[in-house]
């Protein structure tokens, strides 16, 4: 028998174990800390005052004036500006009772203009705002005896139709349909005396209105009044004006009386001025005077036949009837 060979088994090396995918240990990065919010001013008391009324003013001053005057004092929120029997008064908002005070002694015995000298006080309630949590149940027209002042929201910007798609379900509840204006409510209402006004009719001519109004602030007004039927907002070198057509002389004369000397959030000579038109919306003069139907004109004109109207439809110069100044002729198409 052969030599047996004698062969040792060794066993495989075993592999080591693979070094750590970090081979330098990670460290918390150092000098980074948050710091504590800071604490909330305190919130008003709900009974507590925090309205200052000033008088002294001239009586041409601008409600911009007030602001300008009052934007820089500390905790000023918003003011405004009404006029009783031609005499200005002044209201503002400050959002704590210890700055209205301090306000108070700033604005005393204040030259604000020639032989003008401004007298404050702390008035007796505060004014009211739009996001203001003890917001009072609002008034048909507000009281200006005892020097009250209306309690009434500042109006809100028009809203902005949400794209196609935003809600999945519908709008959300209590806002209003796209192509709606939302109402817009006054801030308050100035005494306005008419004494030039038209006999009623069933279209309303508005003036003494912010040289920033614009027609989405109109509408806001007066699209959601019984009757309404369309407006048109007119800006000329003297001023806007605007006129406004309803559906019968009844809904136009409650109108006049129940949106006269409204102030509206572009308003900076005082409420608004309501007066009958001369022409109703959509009818014109003829040559003796009379009303005709814009369309009946139209029509005549287009035929070419002679009168009033030319062959391109426009009234001669000579035979076009005075106007009252500031209401140009208003079209026959809705706006």
């Amino acid at each position: 028998m052969q030599g047996a060979y004698l062969q040792t088994y060794e066993p495989p090396e075993a592999y080591a174990p693979p070094a750590p995918f970090y081979s330098i240990p990670i460290q918390a990065p150092t000098g980074f800390y948050y710091a504590p919010a800071p604490a909330a001013a305190p919130l008003p008391a709900a009974d507590e005052v925090r309205t200052v009324f000033i008088t002294g003013f001239p009586d041409d001053v601008k409600e911009r004036e007030l602001n300008n005057m009052l934007r820089f004092l500390p905790g000023y929120e918003a003011s405004q500006m009404h006029f009783r029997n031609g005499q200005a008064q002044g209201f503002a908002l400050f959002s704590t009772g210890a700055a209205a005070r301090q306000a108070v002694d700033g604005v005393q015995n204040l030259v604000f203009d020639n032989d003008c000298v401004l007298r404050a006080e702390m008035a007796h309630k505060n004014m009211y705002l739009k996001d203001d949590p003890s917001l009072a149940p609002k008034r048909s027209r507000p009281s200006y005896e005892g020097g009250s002042y209306g309690g009434y929201p500042a109006a809100a910007p028009p809203g902005v139709a949400p794209p196609p798609g935003a809600y999945a379900y519908g709008p959300p509840a209590g806002s209003a349909p796209v192509g709606v204006v939302a109402p817009v409510q006054p801030r308050g209402y100035a005494p306005i005396t008419n004494t030039k006004d038209n006999p009623p009719c069933n279209t309303l001519f508005i003036g003494n209105l912010g040289d920033g109004v614009n027609e989405a602030e109109i509408r806001g007004l007066f699209s959601h009044q019984p009757g309404f039927q369309q407006l048109k907002l007119v800006r000329g070198p003297k001023g806007v004006t605007c006129f406004i057509e309803f559906i019968d002389v009844a809904s136009a004369m409650a109108v006049h009386d129940a949106q006269q000397g409204a102030i509206l959030a572009s308003s900076d000579r005082g409420g608004i001025r309501i007066q009958y038109s001369k022409n109703p919306f959509g009818r014109k003069r003829d040559a003796a005077g009379a009303f005709v139907d814009a369309a009946t004109a139209a029509a005549a004109a287009a035929g070419g036949g002679g009168g009033m109207y030319g062959g391109r439809g426009e009234p001669h110069a000579a035979d076009t009837p005075a106007q009252q100044p500031g209401q140009p002729q208003m079209p026959a198409s809705t706006v």
